[in-house]
């Protein structure tokens, strides 16, 4: 839950789990309240923060559904096991069977995977959300087919116990070849492989131009004049954009950006407040309905040409003067989730 508070589903499928077997047994030990109140008061100091920014994390989690609902993202969730699972699928079936059917006394796993699935079905969870819980199945389907292969064996069938072998090898090979071509960034960027690698990882094109965003914001910051600099801020609009600022920023002379963005917000804009902000992620209307000029001072782009959320969305980078207000009213409009 310190991580992720989706684990609170498998919280769910684990009490399910207990009702539902004999493990409810273990409801009289003194020893499961213990492990319960622990836990409890590992997760206390989260809580309280919580507790005393009034649950913003709920907030937070309204957005990005509302946003995944609208987008349809959360569409086609049981279609998109199949393609977390591929050629595997048979495999992680096998699991549920041996859990609820060959091997009861481990029903307590399978309650485990299925109570989480019902409840990201009707919460219109993201299909991802439950990659998780595949490797327990996995782990007890190839118990049970490696069970049958040896009950084969037994009664002198053994080319069939090595045909289903080699299946489950190649199988599985090629859904490690697949899964590697196709999630992770080893395609040439532009390439026809990574094209369509994009259209299933959208992300991808995400991934490209940081370090050329980077620079782009430090030739705005370096044209600013040396007594303005004292006074002036890098104000990002989303954690991709803070987070390369301040990963690169240090090799183009740059001072810490400020993100309005989820957890950055809460780090605030600094001790004094900026006279003079370069501004990028934000869009020109916004700005200036709290600044009295805002000017463009370069625009974001990157080596491959690209299109993101940088190049397309808010590709402008501002330098902006003359807050209307005070930071503290600013402050919390420039607050976003993302």
């Amino acid at each position: 839950m310190l991580a992720k508070y989706t684990m609170g589903l498998l919280v769910v499928g684990v009490v399910v789990g207990v009702l539902a077997t004999r493990e409810r047994r273990y409801l009289k030990s003194g020893w499961l309240w213990v492990g319960v109140l622990a836990s409890l008061l590992i997760f206390l100091p989260n809580f309280l923060w919580e507790w005393r920014r009034d649950f913003i994390s709920a907030d937070f989690l309204r957005f990005v559904h509302e946003r995944d609902v609208g987008q349809g993202l959360t569409d086609g969730f049981l279609a998109g096991q199949l393609e977390l699972t591929m050629l595997a699928l048979p495999l992680a079936l096998a699991g549920l069977w041996f859990y609820f059917v060959e091997a009861k006394r481990y029903r307590l796993l399978g309650w485990m995977y299925v109570v989480p699935l019902a409840l990201l079905v009707v919460m219109r969870g993201r299909d991802y959300y439950l990659a998780p819980g595949y490797p327990m199945l996995y782990a007890a389907g190839a118990v049970w087919v490696e069970g049958k292969i040896r009950g084969a064996t037994k009664v002198q069938r053994p080319e069939w116990a090595g045909m289903v072998r080699r299946i489950l090898v190649v199988a599985l090979v090629l859904d490690v070849v697949v899964a590697a071509a196709m999630a992770l960034p080893i395609a040439p960027v532009n390439s026809a492989w990574w094209k369509m690698a994009s259209k299933t990882v959208v992300v991808f094109p995400e991934e490209i131009g940081w370090e050329e965003f980077t620079q782009s914001v430090a030739e705005v910051w370096n044209r600013l004049p040396r007594e303005e600099k004292g006074r002036a801020a890098i104000l990002a609009g989303n954690y991709g954009e803070v987070g390369a600022l301040n990963l690169y920023g240090e090799r183009f002379g740059l001072p810490r950006a400020i993100s309005g963005v989820n957890s950055s917000w809460e780090r605030g804009y600094g001790e004094a407040e900026p006279e003079t902000v370069v501004v990028v992620g934000y869009p020109r209307k916004f700005l200036e309905t709290y600044f009295a000029s805002c000017v463009v001072g370069a625009h974001v782009w990157n080596k491959y040409g690209v299109a993101n959320e940088e190049t397309v969305e808010d590709p402008e980078i501002f330098v902006c003067r003359g807050l209307k207000g005070s930071w503290e009213v600013f402050w919390k409009s420039a607050r976003r989730f993302a």
